[in-house]
């Protein structure tokens, strides 16, 4: 469209019989797509905008400036809901009349009467808000889409990736305790080897001194009963 709204907002306050910013006015100039920015304003005016409850995400000034991008190439040809923003949003105009209700209501009269073959009428300003929250839902579920693309691409392959190595490596830890129970089972047959070798070698020397004691009274008690 042109940024006409840069011409119309310098005198979109002035008297009416200022014609030479009337002529102005009239004159939309061509130097490319109007940037507008919707959350923009004097710094003594919040916006209020109603919570949906839709998401629980943070307003992101980089993805704002974005939509707003994105806004200003569906602007509807000619003054409508945009350039009334603009207007009533101004920081000039917001310094020279706080209240918020008298700058639309002026920004609005003074449209119509700058642009009066425009055809500025409270339904094309409604009509062109519909326009523009349709535009933004279309970008909304372009971004679902766009979403639902990245997941299954960037994090869904992943995930699946990820799962099947993680069952390989519980396969493998699966065998390798197997092996590893397989080894305490053989580490605890050596330690009872271990222990009945060395009671049945105790068992035997003990046997075997038992026997010597033997031995040794009976060749005693021989001894001195054999003599002649």
């Amino acid at each position: 469209m042109g940024k006409i709204f840069d011409v119309f907002k310098k005198a979109i306050f002035e008297e009416e019989n200022n014609e030479k910013t009337q002529k102005a006015t009239t004159q939309p100039t061509s130097e490319g797509t109007q940037s507008f920015h919707l959350s923009a304003g004097s710094a003594a005016v919040s916006p209020q905008v109603p919570e949906t409850g839709a998401s629980k995400g943070e307003i992101d000034e980089e993805i704002l400036d974005k939509l707003e991008e994105k806004l200003g190439q569906e602007d509807i040809p000619g003054p409508d809901y945009l350039e009334l923003k603009e207007a009533a949003m101004d920081e000039e105009s917001v310094a020279n009349e706080p209240d918020e209700r008298k700058r639309y209501r002026q920004a609005f009269a003074n449209m119509k009467r700058f642009f009066p073959t425009a055809g500025v009428d409270k339904a094309r300003i409604l009509s062109a808000i519909d326009h523009y929250r349709r535009v933004m839902v279309a970008e909304g579920e372009d971004a679902k889409e766009d979403l639902k693309r990245k997941i299954q691409t960037e994090v869904t392959a992943s995930k699946e990736k990820i799962a099947a190595e993680e069952e390989e490596l519980n396969k493998r830890q699966e065998l390798i305790n197997l092996e590893r129970e397989k080894l305490e089972q053989r580490k605890r047959a050596v330690v009872e080897r271990e222990e009945a070798l060395e009671k049945k070698s105790k068992n035997f020397l003990k046997t075997l001194e038992y026997l010597i004691g033997i031995l040794d009274s009976d060749r005693k008690k021989l001894d001195e009963y054999l003599n002649d």
